[in-house]
């Protein structure tokens, strides 16, 4: 139970559930205080307010000067976890490997800005980078990966002729309905993408059009919006594409996050993103959950300066939270109940309040939030927004995917010298051509990624592969091989995924190791001899508990721009008269990478929370950078506040 804290008779209460990226870039910017004020009726934290973050997971911020907060058992990061050679399973601890060679487990790279108003660039991250120094090497992707499908070796670029006919119908479907849009609304794309800015449009005007000459052939009338079709149905339904061409297309692309069934509109922009050797990304210095320990720092640094009360409760979580009118009833303000790391969701505290709740989490956990709600208890004082009947539908209106890593460290880069002699198709050295990956492979290993050594001075030195990046499918395959004997009682409750990565023992799990060591050897044509046993390795599965998935994507038949819009302030949904005139402006937020226009980066958990800072709070754009060309949220015009 946490004890209440004395503050001011009248400071405020900023409550933010949530230590990621979007609740740390929220506490950040909050903590500046009167400096990020935009004017004087900016509602940001004076001298004598409170600032608390709760958060299930026990992160270890190894810079904070409070003790109690140094000593967690997790990596900070949220979805970023960067693992650390040597810790051997020891995540709280982490800080002590730092200088080691690493591996991304989570999130793993940023697309770097370069200040020129029409760079596709992350804004918010890179600026963030640059502040800390923290600005890493290139993280690049090999423009030819080794592809291992149907037990066939071939370079990209050298696929059957069946495959590139396919590959180029695929790209087609891009080209036509981009260029098609272009021409109908006048627009000049010199590298024919979008803008943030033109998006908004698009998603809600874009139509189908169809390739084919036969009628019969053809699926979707000319005037469907492309916002309510399937990706997965209209790649199908391509007539030089159809059921064979998309299984061979699904297999080689890498990822499957990108060819099911999301919203089309949002496919056009979002699937180039991730094309091996198309962009170019950064990595950070370090590894990147640095960049989230050295944010927790100067929350602290700020908030003492500023004479701001900061407090973080490690191991809380929210478990039902509401607007509730004050008893005078001349404003609204949040009540809240928390349960305890591990508990299933339970409550185990009274009735918390606060002037504003920042929920800053995916999409599972806010819907484990609603789970734990009872619908009655709404009363004419008190509303459970989450459970709004058009809240609920809007928090659905994205798919979780799952995503499944696992990492290994190795004396030598071993694979700097396997020539693929079982396989007499490969004739070229493999890895020279292969790295730094991906190699892509139907096999359950999905995406192999060749990291090496990136040590810092001082550090042990080791070569580090991510050996699997899994997503939607394969997880499942990994899952059961994490365990031994009968299942028990592991004290973990629902919160298995916020402990970070579990290290692979594989003196006692020699069937992880085999099976492993199988795999790699057959997607790089060599023999199981050839294959060391790692150092270390370890595994990250992000379907579990608190986060349900990996990265989110649009549905089909919602609307992307109204719903990034309101969903920031959920309250703005509600269309029952008897709670919406007491509580349309109920100061609960949602941020988050889930419902951004940016799902799957740390940007898009940055830009929702900065978006509602900078719209209802009235904080000024961050020192060095304009929001003017580049929209933070996609907004609906029509909407009021």
């Amino acid at each position: 139970m946490l004890t209440r804290i004395s503050t001011r008779k009248f400071s405020k209460n900023y409550s933010i559930f949530g230590a990621g990226p979007s609740g740390l870039w929220t506490a950040l910017r909050l903590s500046e205080g009167q400096a990020a004020a935009s004017g004087s009726d900016a509602d940001v934290p004076k001298q004598g307010d409170v600032i608390n973050i709760y958060d299930p997971t026990r992160y270890s911020f190894s810079e904070s000067k409070n003790a109690e907060y140094r000593n967690g058992d997790r990596v900070p990061g949220g979805r970023i976890n960067t693992y650390y050679y040597g810790q051997k399973g020891d995540n709280g601890n982490w800080a002590n490997f730092k200088n080691n060679t690493s591996a991304e487990m989570g999130g793993m790279r940023y697309l770097e800005y370069h200040y020129d108003e029409n760079d596709h660039g992350h804004r918010l991250v890179t600026q963030l980078i640059n502040n800390y120094d923290l600005k890493g090497d290139d993280f690049n992707t090999t423009p030819k990966p080794l592809k291992y499908i149907r037990g066939k070796h071939q370079w990209v670029g050298y696929d059957t002729e069946e495959g590139t006919y396919w590959k180029n119908a695929y790209q087609n479907i891009f080209d036509r309905h981009l260029q098609s849009y272009f021409e109908q609304y006048g627009i000049d794309s010199k590298d024919g993408r979008l803008t943030r800015n033109q998006r908004a449009k698009f998603y809600n005007d874009a139509t189908y059009n169809f390739l084919g000459f036969d009628g019969r052939e053809q699926v979707y009338a000319d005037d469907t919006r492309l916002k309510n079709i399937g990706f997965w149905n209209l790649v199908v339904a391509e007539p030089n594409i159809g059921g064979v061409g998309y299984d061979y297309l699904l297999k080689t692309a890498g990822y499957n996050a990108f060819l099911i069934n999301y919203n089309a509109a949002s496919a056009m922009v979002r699937n180039n993103e991730f094309v091996p050797g198309s962009t170019t990304y950064h990595s950070i210095k370090g590894g990147f959950s640095i960049l989230f320990d050295k944010m927790f720092k100067t929350i602290e640094e700020n908030c003492e300066k500023n004479g701001i009360e900061f407090n973080y409760h490690t191991g809380k979580k929210v478990v039902s939270v509401y607007a509730k009118k004050t008893d005078d009833e001349s404003s609204t303000k949040v009540g809240f109940l928390l349960g305890e790391h591990g508990n299933s969701w339970v409550p185990t505290s009274n009735e918390h309040i606060a002037d504003h709740a920042f929920l800053c989490m995916p999409r599972h956990s806010l819907q484990q939030v609603a789970s734990t709600t009872i619908d009655d208890a709404n009363t004419g004082d008190k509303y459970y927004i989450l459970n709004d009947d058009e809240v609920q539908l809007r928090l659905k209106s994205v798919i979780s995917q799952p995503s499944f890593k696992i990492g290994a460290y190795f004396k030598e880069p071993w694979y700097e010298n396997i020539r693929g002699n079982n396989d007499p198709h490969l004739k070229l050295d493999i890895i020279p051509h292969a790295q730094p990956g991906p190699t892509i492979t139907d096999l359950p290993l999905r995406q192999t990624y060749y990291f090496g050594d990136n040590s810092l001075p001082g550090g042990e030195k080791r070569y580090a592969m991510l050996l699997s990046y899994d997503d939607m499918v394969n997880p499942y395959f990994w899952h059961q091989l994490r365990f031994t004997k009968d299942r028990e009682v592991t004290g973990h409750g629902d919160d298995l995924g916020s402990h970070g990565c579990q290290y692979i023992d594989c003196e006692n799990n020699p069937a992880y190791k085999r099976i492993l060591r199988n795999l790699i050897a057959e997607l790089h044509g060599c023999d199981i001899s050839d294959i060391p046993d790692p150092c270390e390795a370890v595994v990250m599965d992000w379907s579990v508990d608190p986060f349900g998935g990996g990265y989110h994507a649009w549905k089909p038949h919602f609307d992307i721009v109204d719903t990034q819009d309101r969903i920031r302030r959920p309250s703005r949904f509600i269309k029952n008269n008897s709670y919406k005139e007491n509580f349309d402006q109920a100061p609960i937020y949602i941020a988050g990478e889930a419902y951004s226009e940016d799902q799957g980066w740390v940007e898009g958990a940055f830009c929702t929370a900065e978006s509602i800072l900078s719209d209802y709070f009235g904080v000024k754009p961050i020192e060095g950078l304009t929001y003017e060309n580049y929209d933070l949220v996609l907004k609906n015009e029509n909407n009021k506040d």
